[in-house]
């Protein structure tokens, strides 16, 4: 005899989702240091700033948004609810892959989502993007990267990712694929590096100028 399991709820973790906004802001701030002193070919120190900045705008409107809805994700015996979107019936659900964000995030622990695979000729909503509507792009890219427009950002949840897979398990019955964890993160490394190397470079010109001027 089955027996009815309480409904799941978790909520968005705002202190993660503003964790998420340090590293852009240190990128820009290193990029802008580094072009006002010369260190950087201006074209160059443009691109870095478009990119970064936009990703922090990008980031900070998420945020915002995500205040307007306190339930993130709400998992019961009948599907998956997201704030704003209608409710993914199980049935149209395939499989639940759990692996890494792509691209991989360049530093702390990996960040995991889950990815909602739909049935065969079934096509599930998008992903709010922590409360905002998706877009046509965002949702394709979604579906280059993990085959599906529906992706939970379980790293950006107050529950932690195991508990929220939990739920998934027990309420929904639907297989759970755990992906491999990859560290491919070299790239992101790699600018990591220079990064630091150039804040170092900054620092160290702009300690000599004050002794200069002191001196």
């Amino acid at each position: 005899m089955d027996v009815d399991l309480e409904a799941f709820e978790t909520r968005w973790s705002r202190s993660r989702v503003r964790r998420l906004l340090v590293l852009p802001a240190v990128v820009a701030g290193v990029v802008a240091l580094a072009w006002w002193a010369g260190l950087l070919p201006p074209a160059v120190a443009v691109v870095f700033l478009v990119l970064s900045l936009g990703l922090l705008l990008l980031l900070a409107v998420a945020a915002r948004a995500s205040a307007a809805h306190p339930v993130a994700l709400r998992i019961d015996e009948l599907g998956l609810t997201l704030p704003g979107c209608p409710a993914v019936p199980w049935s149209d659900v395939e499989v639940v892959e759990v692996g890494p964000l792509r691209p991989a995030w360049p530093i702390g622990r990996p960040k995991l989502v889950a990815a909602v695979l739909p049935r065969p000729g079934v096509r599930l909503g998008s992903t709010p993007d922590r409360g905002l509507k998706g877009s046509g792009w965002a949702d394709g890219l979604r579906r280059r990267r993990y085959g599906t427009e529906l992706v939970l950002p379980l790293f950006v949840l107050e529950a932690e990712p195991e508990v929220v897979v939990g739920a998934i398990e027990t309420r929904g019955r639907v297989p759970v694929r755990r992906l491999l964890l990859h560290r491919s993160r070299g790239v992101w490394l790699a600018l990591l590096v220079v990064g630091v190397v150039l804040v170092a470079v900054v620092a160290v010109l702009l300690l000599l100028a004050l002794l200069w001027m002191v001196v």
